[in-house]
C-alpha cells in the first residue's frame, strides 16, 4: 500500500480547502451578495477536497488493524462508492436550482456524467475477487475529485478577478 501518496493526497486536499475558505472570505468583504453557482462552486470544492482528505487516511486506518491489503481497498472502494453518490445526487438537486450557461453547464454536465464511471470502477473493485482489487481504481478514484477541486480552486480564484476586468472595460 502506498502511504505516502494518501498521505500527500490528504494533505493537498486539506490545503486546497483552507486555502478556498481564506479566499472565499476575502472576496466576500467585497461583495455584498454571491450568485447560487458560486456558492456551488465553492460548497463542491470544499466537500470533495474533504472526502479526498479523509478517504486518504481511511485505508491507511483499517490497513492497522491487520486487515488484507485486497480487503481494505474492497472496503475502502465500497464507501467511497457511497459517499460518491450521495454527494453527486447532492450536488444534482443544487444544480436544478442553478442557472448554469455555456462552458460551465458543459464542464459540469461531463464532469458528473465521468464521476458515474467513477462508481462503477470503484464497483468493480468491490466486486473483483481478491486478486483483481487494485489500489490503482482507488487511487485514480482519488485523483478525479482533487483535480475538480483544483480546477475549482483555480475558477474561485480567478473569476472575481476577470469579473473586475470585465467591469472596468465597460
Amino acid at each position: 500500500m502506498s502511504e505516502d501518496q494518501l498521505l500527500t493526497f490528504g494533505e493537498v486536499s486539506i490545503a486546497l480547502a483552507g486555502f478556498a475558505g481564506i479566499i472565499a472570505t476575502f472576496q466576500s468583504r467585497g461583495q455584498p451578495t454571491r450568485s447560487r453557482g458560486d456558492v456551488l462552486g465553492l460548497t463542491t470544492m470544499v466537500t470533495m477536497a474533504l472526502a479526498v482528505a479523509a478517504m486518504s487516511v481511511v485505508p491507511i486506518a483499517i490497513k492497522n488493524f491487520g486487515i488484507s491489503e485486497s480487503s481494505v481497498w474492497a472496503g475502502c472502494s465500497l464507501i467511497f462508492a457511497l459517499i460518491y453518490v450521495v454527494f453527486l445526487l447532492f450536488i444534482r438537486s443544487r444544480m436544478v436550482e442553478t442557472n448554469m450557461r455555456g462552458a460551465n453547464r458543459i464542464i459540469i454536465i461531463c464532469w458528473w456524467a465521468y464521476n458515474f464511471l467513477v462508481v462503477l470502477a470503484l464497483l468493480t473493485n468491490v466486486t473483483a475477487t481478491d486478486v483483481q482489487r487494485q489500489y490503482g481504481i482507488y487511487f485514480v478514484a482519488l485523483l478525479n475529485p482533487l483535480f475538480f477541486s483544483g480546477y475549482m480552486f483555480v475558477r474561485l480564484l480567478l473569476r472575481p478577478l476577470w469579473r473586475d476586468v470585465r467591469n472596468n472595460k465597460a
